[in-house]
This record gives structure tokens, sequence and C-alpha cells, in this order.
């Protein structure tokens, strides 16, 4: 079981990370250009991401129908900051409400395969949840090598977590994909 001092640590290490400094970046950049739509979407999203994640850093699980949710607002965010035509993602499975995990166990993962993606033309990243074997599976494209040891050991820290929720992960990669396997 999860301290309130590790879910609070959680909901820190995401609320000041890169990511979301770098969506008030993208947001001053769009009022700058005087595009109020595209920075009202922005603003939009992220209080909408910000709120979700203030919601559930208190509870001890919540369900794959709300992580689901929670990671289609990141991605939102991640595409507009990347631009709409170079990140494409698919969610799948994450619409049952029978299974359930810590929060913000998977985000940390998809972060890795966006940054590790940066430098495609086109990065596509699969996240799917399979209800027979209980795993969630990321499967992402890789041309920047050489980010990857930088973020492996960020990616340390989120492997450390799993540890302590006690679950299992297996991570691959093979030629320019990585897959990266939580299990529940």
């Amino acid at each position: 079981m999860q301290s309130n001092d590790d879910r609070l640590n959680q909901l820190m290490e995401f609320v000041s990370s890169h990511f979301m400094f770098n969506v008030l970046s993208k947001l001053q950049a769009e009022i700058l250009k005087e595009n109020k739509k595209e920075a009202l979407n922005v603003l939009s999203l992220y209080s909408k991401l910000t709120r979700i994640a203030y919601n559930i850093c208190d509870k001890p699980s919540i369900t794959l129908k709300q992580e689901g949710e929670f990671l289609e607002l990141y991605l939102k965010l991640e595409k507009l900051r990347f631009s709409e035509n170079h990140l494409k993602y698919i969610i799948s499975g994450f619409d049952t409400v029978k299974f359930s995990l810590e929060p913000f166990t998977i985000q940390p993962f998809i972060e890795f395969a966006v940054l590790a993606g940066i430098g495609n033309a086109q990065l596509t990243i699969e996240i799917s949840f399979d209800e027979n074997s209980k795993e969630i599976s990321i499967v992402s494209d890789i041309q920047n090598h050489e980010k990857i040891e930088k973020l492996l050991e960020k990616r340390k820290n989120a492997e450390n977590i799993l540890v302590n929720y006690k679950r299992s992960y297996e991570i691959k990669h093979e030629k320019n994909r990585y897959l990266q396997k939580i299990y529940l």
C-alpha cells in the first residue's frame, strides 16, 4: 500500500515535470502569436488534466477507465506541443472499470515513449490493455537512441514506483521499436 507521502511525491513530480512547464510555454507562445483559439484549447486541456491529477492524487487506486481519460488528455497536450502531424497515438482497452491501478503509474512510461521518439518524422504510440493477461502494453517507435540513455534514469524512477506497488513489468528494445509492459 502506498503512503500519502508517496502519493504526494508522485503528484509533485508530475506537476513539476518538464511536461507541465512545456505546456505553459506552448500556451505563452500561442498568446504571443495572438492565436486565441489555440491558446484557449491549450488552457482548457491543461486545466482538465490538472484537475484530474489533483482529483486522483489522494486515491489509493483508480480504474483503468480513469487512467485512460488521464492519458488521453496528456497525449492531446503532447500532440499540441510537437505538432498535429508528429504524434499519433492509439489507446485501447481502457474503457473498463473492472481493473484498477495506482494513480500516475503509466504516465512516466508514456512520457518516456514520447521523448524517446523525438526526431521521428512521425511518432506512433500504441497503448493497450489486455483483460485476459492483465497486461498494459506501450509500443513506440524510437529514432533518438542517444537520448535514450539520458531518459533511462527518469524511467528508473517510474520502475521504482512499480516495484513499490509490487507490479511486475517488462521492457524490450527491438530495432527501432520499444515495448514496455506493465502487469496488473
